[in-house]
């Protein structure tokens, strides 16, 4: 288990997001890992190898932040660094497959001064994430990935502008076809935090 620590009572700044392990019977604390403002830890698989993804957030100055990925290291039973991703504001990242090849995508809430910015796919190339494509969000908090049928999707939760209504806010369902997420829907949503996909007899 890993849980993301955003602040103390101190205010926000560089707080200890801690890893726990189950030992039978309970968890026990294994690692402290040094985030900012942690909203988010998410992790995935590459071919075999685990990884976690903290989205960092704000340090109590700047939303402007780098954001880590950990990788396992068996023979030090703890996550080491792996790469370093400038994002903003980060609330949240999504990993999902697609024919085979890895993804990631980043909830960039806002930078230093506006709140109207592109959030980020990106690819594995076999070394590393690299982006891939950018697309159009408004303070975002949170993607969900999800499959219909051998269709792929990626929901956003679009949080808040600060312009008139500024919770009134469209979140946006995007459609990947032929390399790319392309838009299809767009839901009035108000002050949107997460999304879930789920299925019931089938349906979606």
């Amino acid at each position: 288990l890993a849980v993301s620590q955003i602040r103390d009572n101190t205010g926000y700044g560089n707080i200890y997001s801690e890893i726990y392990k189950w030992n039978g019977s309970q968890f026990d604390n294994i690692q402290g890992i040094s985030t900012q403002g942690a909203n988010n830890w998410e992790s995935f698989e590459i071919d075999g190898q685990s990884y976690l993804a903290v989205a960092n957030g704000y340090d109590g100055t700047y939303f402007n932040l780098n954001s880590e990925i950990y990788q396992w290291d068996v023979s030090q039973s703890q996550f080491i660094p792996y790469q370093t991703i400038a994002t903003e504001g980060a609330y949240d990242w999504e990993s999902f497959i697609i024919d085979g090849e890895s993804y990631l995508a980043v909830a960039n809430h806002q930078t230093d001064s506006d709140y109207t910015i592109d959030s980020v796919v990106y690819k594995w190339d076999g070394a590393e994430f690299v982006s891939y494509q950018t697309l159009a969000t408004t303070a975002a908090y949170d993607w969900e990935s999800f499959s219909i049928g051998d269709k792929t999707y990626l929901a956003v939760a679009n949080h808040y502008d600060d312009v008139t209504n500024p919770y009134q806010q469209n979140s946006e369902i995007f459609e990947w076809n032929n390399g790319q997420f392309t838009s299809i829907q767009t839901i009035a949503t108000a002050g949107a935090y997460s999304w879930e996909s789920f299925e019931i007899n089938g349906e979606s």
